[in-house]
């Protein structure tokens, strides 16, 4: 059997979040109240901070296996 090789790396996860709390940061200062999307908005916010978190967490973990 071979090796499981993932394609998503936590730096490319970390873009991706980035990129994502950008455009929900740029729609919700379009939006002159606070509305049900705008809850949703600062929901998806808050998921991509958790899920950079994570990523940070895995990074570290891979520096430390190495002894850096």
């Amino acid at each position: 059997m071979s090796r499981i090789i993932s394609t998503e790396r936590p730096g490319k996860i970390r873009n991706q979040h980035r990129r994502t709390i950008a455009e929900a940061l740029r729609r919700l200062s379009q939006k002159p109240q606070l509305d049900d999307e705008a809850k949703d908005l600062a929901a998806l916010i808050v998921f991509c901070l958790h899920g950079m978190a994570d990523t940070v967490d895995r990074t570290i973990a891979a520096w430390e296996k190495r002894d850096y």
